[in-house]
């Protein structure tokens, strides 16, 4: 047996324990922080075994797990949802520039087939990572939950990922598989008037970047033999998403107190967002590549960041834009699930979202998900009782909504 194989085995096995550990410890009252960590811990190891993950940091000594471990977490994963039908059947959205955008649907094993005429409420789900990793695959166990909890369609979008497709790529995907599947709802036994879009961490700043834009530029849809109609998007369910600064730059109490945290360090927030941004000139102080240098009112709270060209972007240091030009860019939108964890750095830019959204006269529903962190939903059983229940939550209020 050679060291690699070794130090694979053994990695493992430590895997293998911290997810019995944490589990255990989620699930216990008053155990919410160690449960939480040794959970994200856990996930944090066996994305170091991704070769893309592996890839974009330049990590070497993980290196050595890739073989074993992340075809374990796979394996693991497919056990760890519900029995649900997941497959792409050809369904694909064309972005702008022709790049065919894979989509993913999960749908309960009892619920209507395409050809049964029979019409669905659906959710759009947009993955988080950073804007530089992650697939709908790697969320299937939370996809198939949702599907199986709600009786909806659920679709992933497997959209383009920095730094081969920096911004604004991947909310411009985002845009194109949402107009598809609201274009061609009825071919894919889904009731275009019942569509909720939902993402976590990036995937949850680019939901809320959508909403604005269709509200904004409103997609007209022509059903057969009916009426033509404006598409409008039900609701917007937004997980622990960034939206009101730049890779963490903006100093808040959750950042200040996490900020080293083995949750989401800081120093990957700013290596995240200065890939994604690294066309547009700057540079962040840790930040090995550069990114865009912006007002943070104009880039996370608002569609500008998706919709100007790079030099017509404000100057970083240009005065805010004073709190109700914010929330009269926040009108008219559709209803807001927020969801922010305890032990989350972004989680004062998602409580602060939800109170300018509900400034601006929007609806807004806002779940403190206590003992839980970042990456919860990418698989909430790793965090027992409470992940599983909060996706749970979330199932259940789209069920009321739609």
């Amino acid at each position: 047996m050679n060291g690699r194989t070794l130090v694979a085995l053994v990695a493992a096995a430590v895997g293998l324990v911290a997810l019995a550990i944490g589990s255990h410890l989620a699930s216990r009252p008053g155990g919410h922080l160690p449960g939480a960590v040794v959970a994200e811990g856990l996930l944090r190891l066996t994305l170091a075994a991704d070769p893309i993950f592996v890839s974009f940091f330049g990590v070497r000594f993980e290196a050595a797990l890739t073989p074993l471990l992340w075809p374990l977490y796979r394996w693991a994963a497919q056990y760890a949802y519900p029995d649900v039908d997941i497959y792409e059947h050809g369904l694909g959205a064309t972005a702008s520039d022709g790049h065919s955008i894979p989509i993913l649907r999960f749908q309960r094993k009892d619920v209507g087939r395409l050809d049964d005429h029979q019409l669905s409420p659906a959710i759009i789900y947009l993955h988080g990572g950073g804007f530089v990793l992650g697939s709908p695959k790697l969320f299937a166990e939370l996809l198939a939950q949702l599907a199986h909890d709600s009786g909806f369609v659920v679709f992933g979008v497997d959209y383009r990922l920095a730094p081969g497709a920096k911004f604004p790529v991947p909310t411009t995907d985002g845009l194109a598989a949402v107009t598809h599947i609201a274009l061609h709802a009825h071919s894919l036994g889904v009731d275009e008037t019942r569509i909720a879009v939902m993402g976590d961490s990036a995937g949850g700043l680019m939901t809320a970047s959508l909403a604005i834009h269709f509200r904004d530029f409103p997609l007209q849809l022509q059903p057969d033999g009916q009426p033509a109609r404006l598409f409008r998007m039900w609701q917007q369910v937004l997980i622990n998403p960034p939206t009101s600064s730049l890779a963490g730059l903006e100093p808040t109490e959750s950042k200040t107190r996490l900020h080293n945290a083995m949750v989401i360090p800081d120093v990957v927030l700013e290596q995240f967002f200065s890939t994604y941004l690294a066309s547009i000139t700057c540079r962040l102080p840790r930040a090995a590549t550069p990114c865009v240098d912006v007002n943070e009112t104009e880039s996370w709270l608002s569609r500008h960041l998706y919709l100007l060209a790079p030099g017509e972007l404000a100057d970083r240091n240009a005065p805010s834009d004073s709190p109700s030009s914010v929330q009269a860019k926040l009108h008219s939108l559709p209803p807001a699930f927020v969801l922010v964890a305890e032990y989350d750095p972004l989680r004062d830019e998602g409580l602060d979202y939800a109170r300018q959204l509900a400034l601006a006269g929007s609806a807004v529903t806002l779940v403190d998900a206590e003992g839980l962190s970042h990456s919860f939903v990418m698989t909430p059983q790793w965090f027992g009782a409470r992940g599983v229940q909060f996706v749970r939550d979330i199932s259940a209020y789209l069920t009321s909504q739609l």
